[in-house]
């Protein structure tokens, strides 16, 4: 066998591809794994031209002519380039151009090595894509952040107001809608939360019937939309926080809003339901089904499969980031949504919330006016604007307030009037005290000194794990910012409105 034909039958067991040119271009062999890469068999390649295949023209323009050196091969050129397979299809490769061995008896004038370099750029792009989506994370969850404390600044604010003037002046309609707008805000900074860290309020028991209509009712001001309401007297507590329901509620209507150009009305129903398995164990139990029916033109079928997906819309001017915030939220709840959509018939979305057991959904006991009255609390925020709103919302609960900037600060405030027979009532503790000690650290020294401590913490981070698990790090309970007058108000009654506190 001659050394050429030896050559040929090494390489057919390459793991590389190998393609030999002519100076013409032309293909003359190409081995078993080049083969497999061109998506085509030997004989239907050879004779074509090269540049059918690989995005190499330039390069290939300095092949023709060229004369085979007698020594050894020699790499004339490498790089990164496209190839086309025989289906059309694109991969990336890593390629060589190499000069033919001596004595070929061939007519070859270049020989490209191959190797398919696809995965390895996809997983490289997957890794840039995840380091970007985790900047964009951290850069969301720290303006959540900061936004809510402006909120609470605002919300606080605009409750307390509320709460100073009579509930049937205009007044009280305006900060009512201001109240709301504020809200929106705080969906907004919540939504954030959940899109870039999958953060979820703590539980709360929902007053769903009347969530459901404030929420639906308010997605359609101003539009020439009305929504029909079917509510029973009698609905289930759900397993999820109030304010989420409402940011999901919202969300359906505004989509069924914007499906239905020339008006209509919006049908919204909620019922109590209670599903056996169906092959899947998120959908077996006790839901309260939320149901938003709308008469527009109806979702494609080849749409419905990624309306959930980020940033898919077919909306101009929109970011198409709605409906998955809205599972997000429903997930965190283990709830589910379904859809059902027929072109031209409308669109009915269907959302299952857990329904919360009898034990659960105990009425919260109310407080008598002057259960806070006197109570000395101590605040610990490093914001002066959060620590000047919540200092008149304690004064306006009856509370004596002291407030400390940082931790350090709280620790020795708090030892001082351990020590002058005075204590504190309760500690209301900020999580993150940027350059600072913060609650977690600060409740940790409180103890030390009062193993009876009753603190508070605070946070615009719902997902941290202290917020999550206050009771494993000292805390008897948590408040979540952005907060309002009444949400402080029912919070320190239950920590201190007791008979017996």
């Amino acid at each position: 066998m001659s050394t050429y034909y030896l050559w040929r039958s090494v390489v057919d067991f390459l793991n590389e591809g190998l393609i030999a040119v002519d100076d013409k271009n032309h293909i003359t062999y190409l081995n078993n794994r080049a083969a497999e890469l061109l998506g085509a068999r030997k004989e239907g390649i050879v004779g074509r031209n090269v540049e059918g295949f690989l995005a190499i023209p330039a390069i290939l323009q300095s092949v023709p002519g060229t004369e085979p050196q007698l020594g050894s091969p020699q790499e004339k050129t490498a790089g990164d380039t496209l190839l086309r397979r025989a289906d059309g299809t694109m991969r990336d490769v890593s390629y060589r151009l190499i000069s033919p061995a001596p004595a070929h008896e061939g007519p070859e004038a270049c020989v490209i090595i191959l190797r398919d370099t696809t995965e390895t750029h996809r997983h490289a792009e997957e890794v840039r894509k995840a380091q970007r989506i985790e900047s964009l994370s951290r850069l969301a969850r720290g303006i959540a952040h900061d936004l809510n404390n402006v909120l609470t600044a605002v919300l606080g604010n605009v409750s307390l107001a509320k709460s100073l003037v009579g509930a049937d002046s205009e007044l009280a309609e305006i900060m009512t809608d201001a109240e709301q707008a504020a809200d929106d805000a705080k969906q907004l900074s919540r939504g954030l939360m959940l899109f870039s860290q999958g953060a979820s309020a703590p539980p709360v028991t929902g007053r769903l019937g009347e969530v459901v209509k404030e929420s639906a009712s308010f997605a359609t001001r101003g539009s020439n939309v009305r929504c029909r309401f079917a509510v029973p007297e009698s609905v289930w507590d759900v397993s999820a926080a109030v304010d989420e329901v409402a940011h999901v509620i919202r969300n359906l209507v505004m989509n069924a809003v914007e499906a239905m150009e020339h008006g209509g009305v919006v049908e919204v129903s909620v019922e109590n339901v209670t599903l056996s398995s169906a092959g899947s164990a998120e959908r077996e139990g006790s839901f309260v089904s939320v149901s938003v029916r709308d008469t527009g033109g109806g979702i494609p079928r080849a749409y419905l499969s990624k309306i959930f997906d980020p940033y898919f819309t077919t909306k101009d001017g929109s970011v198409g980031l709605g409906l998955t915030i809205a599972q997000s939220i429903v997930r965190n709840s283990s709830g589910f949504i379904d859809v059902d959509s027929r072109p031209g018939e409308g669109t009915a979305v269907t959302v299952y919330f857990p329904a919360r057991v009898a034990a659960e959904c105990a009425d919260r006991p109310a407080g008598s006016p002057g259960a806070l009255a006197h109570k000395r609390i101590l605040f610990m925020d490093d914001e002066p604007y959060i620590r000047e709103v919540v200092g008149r919302m304690l004064t306006r609960l009856g509370c004596s307030p002291t407030f400390a900037q940082d931790g350090d600060e709280a620790v020795h405030l708090y030892r001082k009037a351990m020590e002058t027979g005075h204590p504190f009532d309760a500690t209301i503790l900020d999580l993150t005290v940027p350059g600072g000690m913060g609650g977690r650290e600060a409740v940790a020294r409180l103890q030390e000194m009062d193993q009876e401590v009753r603190a508070l913490v605070s946070s615009g981070y719902p997902n941290d794990p202290v917020m999550e698990d206050p009771g494993a790090y000292g805390f008897k309970g948590i408040i979540t910012k952005p907060y309002a007058f009444e949400d402080l108000s029912v919070v320190l009654y239950s920590l201190l409105g007791s008979p017996d506190s």
